[in-house]
């Protein structure tokens, strides 16, 4: 498949369903404070534990 094939049906994609993937979380957030604790900045604690 060319590149212009693909960048064209990736385009299509995209313009039919108004994006391609959709994150979903594994838990429910119901405040901001929430949010919070599982993304920025509470993903840099995460991330430091790992290194």
């Amino acid at each position: 498949m060319s590149n212009a094939k693909v960048s064209r049906e990736s385009l299509e994609l995209h313009e039919n369903f108004r994006g391609k993937m959709k994150l979903q979380p594994k838990i429910e957030v119901k405040s901001s404070k929430e949010l919070s604790l599982v993304y920025s900045p509470g993903v840099e604690e995460s991330c430091l534990a790992i290194q």
